[in-house]
């Protein structure tokens, strides 16, 4: 494709001026220096891999190398377990791995579509998983996935995130989806008993749990710019009845609308436009909110950093439909495996009942897998069986071969509003003409 060969020119050049631009900010403080020290330490991981993967060890076993995106200190013991069991079970391959940070490891993968140095197996975020192919990251797995066993065993709604151009390019192992949590003893104070089922009860609850004085906000959300403002906005968004591709319409501009009026009111501190996702836990389990839209991922950390802490988990309050958002990670093959077949038997052991079925309950996940159910995974656990019973319903971001680009276009609109910077229908309309431009490229 022609477009294929201008993007990754423009890739190239773009790398160049981002690592120009980065050996150039360093010397401007510690911020600034961390970030030329993770790129320095992406470049020498991938030079690593170049020299590493696939190579024999012994003369024995294969290597191959897997990059990942684990890096909280429950999910990553728990992947790199199951990663170093598995050179424990067999005898012909070694797994051997890197552990980055979502921002750091979408570098790598760029920085590796372009030098053409990758490792053989790689995991990442599914919204942007197409995007990924479309930088010639991942190889086609669709004659392995139609022929393996247990293929008809995953939840096609789940799956489709892993098509590219109609072929199966990756597979998902632990779906997850957001849901609201509501400190119970703030909204006792308050005089609420329930959490808010209408997005007219959610600002009235925010507003009447916030109280500037004691530093407690009605509610926080991680809206720094990058995918998080993304996946914390489109609940909103969806659950109003709008769409990221239609954001013109009255339901949409609706919804920015209510989230801008909370941050204009002092219900939503404009800390958050610097908060990451984990931040705005951080600030929950604090108690310093009295809500916040939560993943499955961190019902295990807040149990744990937070035992004492009382809260609901409900559905996404609603204008029409409550309507929750699909996250989690796909796993595929990358274009530069130096042993597919390998990588293809590892896949298989990673999501066979077993151990999927292990990494979902130490990860608080949920499997893609029909024949491993919510009870099977958490008994008896409520909070889990809001989150299985809303992943029924979950709205995939994208997926979209320029999902990271639309993203950045709808994460700008989102700061541009909750500051204050632009009027809504102002930024709408500016953030829809450029999504549209972007889309049709691939129409």
């Amino acid at each position: 494709k022609e477009h294929m060969k201008n993007f990754k020119k423009w890739m190239s050049l773009a790398l160049g001026l981002t690592m120009l631009s980065a050996s150039v900010m360093g010397c401007g403080g510690v911020e600034e220096a961390s970030s030329a020290e993770s790129e320095q330490k992406t470049e020498e991981t991938i030079e690593v891999s170049k020299e590493e993967a696939g190579s024999e060890v012994g003369g024995e076993k294969t290597e191959l190398r897997i990059w990942h995106g684990f890096t909280s200190e429950s999910t990553k013991a728990a992947v790199e377990d199951i990663f170093e069991r598995y050179n424990e079970v067999q005898d012909e391959v070694t797994i051997v791995y890197d552990s980055f940070s979502s921002a750091d490891l979408l570098q790598a993968y760029t920085l590796g579509a372009v030098s053409g140095e990758l490792p053989d197996i790689g995991t990442y975020d599914s919204s942007t998983w197409q995007t990924l192919c479309e930088m010639g990251v991942w190889t086609d797995l669709n004659d392995w996935y139609n022929q393996w066993e247990d293929h008809d065993k995953i939840m096609p709604s789940i799956q489709a995130a892993g098509y590219y151009n109609d072929d199966v390019y990756g597979v998902p192992f632990g779906p997850n989806c957001l849901a609201l949590w509501c400190n119970t003893e703030l909204l006792k104070e308050a005089g609420y008993d329930e959490p808010p089922k209408t997005v007219e009860e959610f600002v009235e609850i925010a507003k009447a749990t916030t109280n500037a004085e004691k530093g407690v906000y009605g509610y926080v959300m991680g809206a720094m710019k990058r995918e998080d403002v993304t996946f914390q906005t489109m609940p909103w968004l969806k659950s109003a009845g709008g769409d990221v591709f239609d954001l013109t319409s009255a339901e949409s501009e609706k919804a920015m609308n209510m989230l801008r009026g909370l941050y204009e009111e002092g219900a939503i501190s404009q800390e958050c436009l610097n908060l990451s996702q984990s931040d705005a836990l951080n600030q929950f389990i604090a108690g310093n909110a009295a809500m916040y839209l939560s993943g499955s991922w961190n019902v295990a950390t807040i149990r744990k950093e937070a035992p004492d802490l009382k809260f609901t988990c409900s559905a996404i309050p609603k204008d029409q439909d409550s309507i929750t958002i699909l996250g989690g990670e796909l796993i595929g093959i990358t274009s530069q495996c130096k042993n597919v077949e390998a990588a293809q038997d590892f896949i298989e052991w990673f999501l066979s009942e077993e151990i999927n079925t292990e990494f979902c309950q130490r990860c608080t996940r949920f499997s893609p897998r029909t024949d491993v159910s919510v009870e099977d995974l958490y008994p008896g656990d409520e909070v889990m069986a809001v989150y299985a019973d809303l992943l029924t319903n979950a709205y995939a971001r994208g997926p979209h071969p320029a999902w990271s680009d639309i993203s950045s276009v709808f994460q700008t609109t989102c700061q541009e509003i909750y500051s204050g910077a632009k009027d809504t229908a102002t930024s709408l309309q500016e953030a829809a003409t450029q999504i549209q431009a972007i889309d049709s490229e691939y129409k």
